[in-house]
């Protein structure tokens, strides 16, 4: 179900919108088959508070294990479960909503966008992608790094005025940011977090809801 909102006006106490990312911009190897991802975040209005969402992680790789590709040995770690990359939250409880409220999060690596190879763009909820894996020492393209990356962002309203009506308990957002957002199809994993999120705005309550209603919020 599918609910379409002007956020100009109808919101007097919007809870959060919450992003969660699985994948990050760019990639370096470093010592011992190591992969590091480097990001930025510009924030002229501070508005949110953002987070890594997992600490250092190693899996266990066997070179028999890999394939090889046009010489390159390559790895599946799709077995290796999902990651939470990036989290961000509002830093305290909106009043009013508006346009350019919600981030723009773009995607790079070494300033060439994404190898998008399913799902569209990397505005969707789902999208499968490629970056280029360089070596540090010498700048070359060492092999390549693909991944499934899925992103959310919720929203509870609290009191409302002026004639709004917004379902209760927590919606996700289809919008700029977050793009062909269906409630079915968005992992449980990540679905279960964006409630954490939300509880961390500060001034969270009158009558706001992390219970998930099931329902998408169309940004107008």
């Amino acid at each position: 179900m599918k609910i379409t909102h002007h956020y100009k006006s109808i919101i007097s106490a919007l809870a959060a919108l919450a992003l969660f990312y699985s994948a990050a911009p760019r990639a370096g190897i470093l010592d011992g088959g190591e992969i590091q991802f480097h990001g930025l975040v510009t924030d002229e209005a501070p508005k949110w508070t953002w987070q890594v969402g997992s600490p250092d992680q190693t899996w266990a790789v066997d070179t028999a294990d890999a394939r090889t590709e046009s010489g390159q040995l390559v790895f599946d770690l799709r077995g290796k479960g999902s990651l939470p990359f990036l989290e961000g939250h509002l830093y305290e409880v909106a009043e009013r909503g508006g346009p350019g409220f919600t981030p723009f999060i773009t995607f790079s690596s070494n300033g060439q966008p994404f190898s998008v190879t399913a799902g569209g763009s990397t505005t969707a909820q789902h999208f499968r992608a490629s970056v280029p894996v360089r070596n540090p020492e010498n700048g070359h393209v060492a092999g390549q790094l693909s991944f499934t990356l899925d992103q959310g962002m919720a929203v509870s309203a609290g009191h409302q005025e002026d004639g709004a009506v917004l379902p209760a308990g927590m919606s996700l957002v289809n919008g700029q940011s977050v793009s062909g957002v269906q409630a079915g199809t968005l992992p449980q994993w990540l679905k279960s977090r964006l409630p954490s999120l939300l509880m961390l705005n500060r001034g969270f309550g009158n009558g706001m809801s992390t219970a998930d209603n099931g329902q998408v919020i169309s940004q107008g």
